[in-house]
């Protein structure tokens, strides 16, 4: 069968999505750093390889620009060529120190998810620090959607589907005769999986979702 979204935990993402912010003062210490070196623009293309493959082809390409425009000067004496780069390897290094520094930024923990925004998922676009569209849909994907993607998880996940029916016309019940639930009657057991008492929509909750993929997953192992 082919699969499709069963949930898609829209709270999660905007979440992770909010943790960019705190990235950006990290990226922009970076951003400075290699402005310094005036060898081209910031650009994705630069940021992706400074954080990817790190900084060693672009310094390279600083230390040749310096050369080619220090022989463009004619200054061949050693001690005349020292002091003309004076400086310039305090300029390598401040691009390491930000780089490094950037690379070990984590955001603050929260209490409500253990799921944040990784330092792979941040581009430069037109010039600002985001998310491109592409990598949304891969933090989605990883993090926030739960898919069905066999017959025995459909299957589990069709009852669930059943029960959520169920827990409807038992709210409605509810509401008809001001009945107050009581887990000791059994009905506990749906609001673990169904979600909000007495809700007139009920919804069955990612994490039973994701149960049920995961449950397949082991039984077609077993």
């Amino acid at each position: 069968m082919e699969k499709f979204l069963a949930d898609e935990n829209k709270a999660l993402f905007d979440q992770i999505k909010g943790d960019l912010s705190q990235f950006r003062p990290s990226i922009e210490s970076v951003r400075e750093a290699y402005e310094v070196l005036e060898i081209g623009e910031f650009n994705n293309e630069v940021w992706t390889e400074l954080r990817d493959a790190g900084p060693a082809q672009i310094i390279a390409k600083y230390r040749h620009a310096l050369d080619e425009e220090l022989a463009s000067t004619g200054v061949k004496h050693s001690v005349l060529k020292r002091v003309a780069l004076n400086g310039t390897e305090e300029a390598v290094e401040n691009l390491l120190s930000a780089l490094h520094a950037a690379q070990r930024f984590a955001p603050r923990k929260s209490v409500n998810r253990d799921i944040y925004l990784d330092l792979s998922y941040v581009s430069i676009i037109d010039g600002k620090i985001a998310i491109s569209d592409d990598d949304a849909e891969l933090i989605k994907d990883e993090y926030c959607r739960v898919y069905i993607e066999d017959e025995e998880q459909f299957k589990m996940y069709s009852i669930l589907i059943k029960a959520r029916e169920l827990y409807k016309n038992l709210a409605a019940m509810n509401q008809q005769y001001k009945y107050q639930w009581r887990t000791g009657f059994g009905f506990g057991v749906l609001d673990t999986f169904i979600g909000k008492r007495d809700s007139a929509e009920p919804t069955i909750s990612g994490q039973a979702v994701a149960n049920t993929a995961k449950f397949g997953a082991l039984h077609r192992k077993q």
